[in-house]
């Protein structure tokens, strides 16, 4: 049976419901080869932002399209982390299949290399940012679906192991793959109970140790054991809100022997004397302080040469360096240059445009050092920020000029991948399905200061067919320009981009123009082109729309707005003209997106959106979505699908305008969804997560249309169908970096029942070489007399070359059996996809 004669022979009484079904539409019609090697992929992803703070960095994902956070893997350290998302909508599925790549210029701040985003259905949709090293991570849903949130704990200094140092005993080089985290150092002896927050070490061991260092006898608090470094980063990164002064050990053996099997709850203090019993009656002194790896105070030279270091990459201009090194300075116990490095790095964040982070260091400057020479200088300095409008002193502004005349920082990624894809039919077919060459290229262009920030992109691809009686296509996915300029309040975004907000429906050529008028209130107006089909056409000036929406808050930090009013017409008629709003609340732990959208041209609510994700102090997330749509969107371009013309301006000649806007109403379903899901950790390793999704969609009617027209068919209203899926997620099971998937899916369908198993591993050979073998299997059932068993292996294989060129070979193979009527006819087929991707 060729690939297709399945939806023919079994699908045929429900065509209608393949059209809109989405996932089940994805796993059992589309051909998985093909969707298994495609590497053109939607353009899903649209940039990525990151903001530095002295405490964390957070790296902001935005999406073209609207995606639910579900979970995450590993739990809060890795070189990488996989966020599992979920189409909000099941409307379009088909437009998430693909994979995606934006390039990022890693920095030694910020060790992010890449984003990735792969989907194959609603059940697999995932974003995977990469980073250069190692880092400790947490991820929360943005402020709406269209934003995902990464933050980064900076790095800590490098630690040595204080204990190989001070002994020359061949039992006390460090343990073999041991580590652990030195939670405090004290000169005093130290009494575990008077500590607060012990009890988020759960299953690790608490003890302590002492070691001479510098003349002087030093009492360590540590827990342990841990046998990546990943892991002893996670818990060290969770003790720090108790214990600033945590850092990673590589503990001795003899260490790791003596205390190994010391329970929590049992953990004296074996270098406290047995009389000691009451707290400390303060925690110990700046100068008291042990840092890890280094002495306790860094001698003047040092200090005077970092300073000098600085203050060189500061009149360079070199500002993200300067606070790399003011930040160390800091890090030190107070010394003679703190006070200048304080000051100093407040300025060189306000320099590199981090007014906010700025601000922060001015009031902690303030906070430490109340009084002396340099305090009115950056009470000045800080009300220049608070206060917009206030002029700037003379030497800020040079400092403004200079960093305007820097240079463009350009970075992206580009890729080539060759696609090969045959089947085989019983007894002797064969076919050709696939065999093209795939070029994309992502480039970003930014120059950012404190005045201004401008940026360019594109991204785009370029299809070779290689077959005889295939098209070659070149797409652009996105082409514009953005600027802002933040003393007057104006921005801008001009070119061929995508927004989801704001009433406007995706992708489109056309601008985007704001004013911040007060720090709650942000005007935009909107104006452009859709870009309906294909991202290779030439802008279609046939249908254009227009719109004003207005951003309101935030308030109380966790409450935003937005109104809109748009209008959309085509060929000469209204299109589209409706009035919505969009919500949000967000904290710490929870968020809700909530939309409403209603056109007034048709007098119908076309969609109501409420999503909400909700995360537990025990690490657990709930989510939800209510979702009531048009599938599509209701439109009078509707009424001219499926008529053979397919243009409203030739079905004027035919219909009245009544006619045609009364066939669009006719001619659009409504879809109803309800989603809840949840996920939560079992242990640092394993997290299980599950769904839950039952959905409708109404019938449309036949109608009978006058030549030339094709009449046009209907069908009936679906009634509940219902979606089960389930996942048990493992991160570092073997070793560092891997992560396991096992997924099982249920699908209860009106005509068909499907039952779905995969396996996906990713498996870190070593720094360079990666391997990812995945296995699916899928059983559907039509009717009692019509099956289909699929079985789909695959493997990609990476080669990453000094971080910014990956190698990549993925092949796999699918066999097929349908039981059709007591017929049964097995097909089978497989896929390559080479290539090479280049971050620069």
């Amino acid at each position: 049976m060729p690939p297709g004669a399945w939806k023919t022979k079994m699908w045929w009484k429900t065509g209608k419901w393949c059209e809109r079904c989405g996932a089940i539409c994805l796993a059992l019609v589309l051909n998985p080869v093909t969707v298994g090697a495609a590497f053109a992929a939607p353009a899903v992803l649209d940039r990525i932002e990151v903001e530095t703070g002295s405490d964390v960095t957070t790296i902001r994902v935005f999406l073209n399209v609207p995606l639910q956070y579900r979970s995450h893997t590993p739990a809060g350290a890795g070189d990488h982390v996989r966020i599992q998302m979920r189409p909000i909508s099941t409307a379009n599925l088909e437009k998430l299949v693909g994979r995606q790549s934006l390039g990022w210029k890693a920095t030694g701040e910020v060790p992010l290399s890449a984003a990735e985003y792969e989907g194959a259905a609603a059940a697999s949709t995932s974003i995977t940012l990469r980073f250069t090293r190692p880092v400790v991570f947490s991820v929360e849903a943005g402020i709406d679906p269209r934003v995902v949130m990464v933050t980064v704990q900076p790095q800590p200094p490098p630690a040595t192991s204080p204990d190989v140092e001070a002994s020359d005993s061949s039992d006390d080089i460090a343990a073999d793959e041991v580590y652990a985290v030195n939670l405090m150092s004290s000169p005093r002896p130290i009494v575990v109970s008077a500590l607060p927050g012990l009890e988020a070490l759960g299953k690790y061991r608490l003890y302590t140790s002492t070691i001479e260092k510098d003349g002087r006898t030093w009492h360590r608090l540590r827990v342990g054991f841990f046998e990546t470094k990943v892991e002893a980063e996670l818990i060290a990164s969770r003790m720090r809100k108790s214990f600033p002064q945590a850092w990673i050990t590589e503990p001795s053996r003899q260490e790791a022997r003596e205390y190994v099997d010391l329970p929590l709850e049992a953990a004296p203090s074996r270098a406290a004397p047995p009389t000691e019993t009451g707290p400390l009656a303060e925690p110990p002194r700046p100068a008291e302080v042990e840092a890890p790896g280094e002495p306790s105070r860094a001698s003047d030279a040092e200090l005077s040469r970092l300073m000098d270091e600085a203050r060189d990459a500061m009149t360079a201009e070199r500002y993200e360096r300067a606070i790399q090194l003011y930040t160390k300075i800091l890090r030190y116990p107070e010394h003679a240059y703190s006070r200048e490095a304080q000051e100093l790095l407040g300025l060189a964040r306000d320099r590199n445009g981090q007014r906010a982070h700025a601000k922060a260091e001015y009031e902690q400057y303030l906070r430490r050092y109340p009084e002396g020479d340099g305090t009115g200088r950056v009470r000045q300095r800080l009300d220049g920020l608070l206060t917009a409008d206030k002029p700037a002193k003379t030497k800020l502004r040079r400092a403004r000029r200079a960093e305007d005349r820097a240079q463009w920082d350009v970075y992206g990624g580009m890729s080539q991948f060759y696609r090969r894809a045959e089947s085989f039919t019983d007894p002797t077919g064969r076919s050709v399905d696939d065999s093209a060459l795939f070029s994309d290229l992502a480039v970003t262009g930014r120059r950012r200061g404190e005045e201004s920030d401008v940026r360019g992109q594109f991204t785009g691809s370029y299809e070779e067919n290689l077959q005889d009686h295939g098209d070659s296509e070149l797409e652009v996915n996105e082409l514009y320009m953005d600027g802002s300029a933040q003393r007057w309040g104006l921005s801008s975004r001009v070119g061929r981009q995508s927004l989801s907000s704001g009433g406007v429906l995706g992708r489109f050529d056309g601008g985007l123009f704001s004013y911040q008028a007060f720090s709650w209130l942000k005007a935009n107006a909107v104006l452009g082109y859709p870009v309906d089909k294909s991202t290779s056409e030439d802008i279609n000036t046939d249908k254009h729309f227009y719109g004003m929406n207005f951003d309101i808050g935030t308030f109380r930090d966790r409450v935003d707005f937005n109104v809109y009013v748009i209008n959309q017409e085509v060929d000469g008629i209204t299109d589209r003209r409706a009035v919505g709003a969009e919500a949000r609340y967000f904290d710490a732990s929870r968020s809700v997106f909530g939309v409403i959208d209603y056109d007034f041209w048709f007098n119908e609510l076309n969609a109501a959106l409420l999503v909400g994700n909700w995360t537990l102090a025990s690490g657990s997330t709930l989510n939800m979505t209510l979702d009531y749509r048009n599938s599509p969107a209701l439109t009078t371009s509707n009424a001219a699908q499926g008529t053979g013309i397919g243009d409203v301006s030739e079905l004027r000649k035919i219909l009245t305008n009544g006619e045609i806007r009364k066939l669009a109403e006719d001619r659009t379903p409504t879809t109803r969804t309800l989603t809840f899901g949840a996920s939560h950790p079992l242990n640092e390793k394993l997290q299980i997560s599950g769904d839950f999704t039952v959905t409708d969609s109404s019938g449309i009617s036949a109608v009978d249309l006058p030549d030339p027209l094709v009449d046009l068919e209907g069908f009936p209203s679906t009634g509940p169908e219902f979606f089960y899926a389930t996942q048990l997620i493992g991160s570092n099971l073997i070793k560092s970096g891997d992560i396991t998937t096992f997924g099982l899916r249920f699908a209860d369908g009106e005509s068909s029942d499907t039952l779905s198993f995969d396996f996906n591993t990713r498996y870190p050979i070593n720094s360079v070489w990666r391997i990812n073998p995945r296995v699916r299997f899928d059983w559907n059932n039509a009717d009692d007399n019509d099956h289909r068993t699929t079985l789909r292996p695959s493997s990609r294989v990476e080669f990453t070359w000094k971080r910014n060129l990956r190698l990549e070979i993925e092949a796999g193979g699918e066999w097929m059996r349908d039981d059709v009527s007591g017929d049964t006819d097995d097909s089978y087929g497989y896929f390559l996809n080479a290539g090479y991707r280049w971050d620069f």
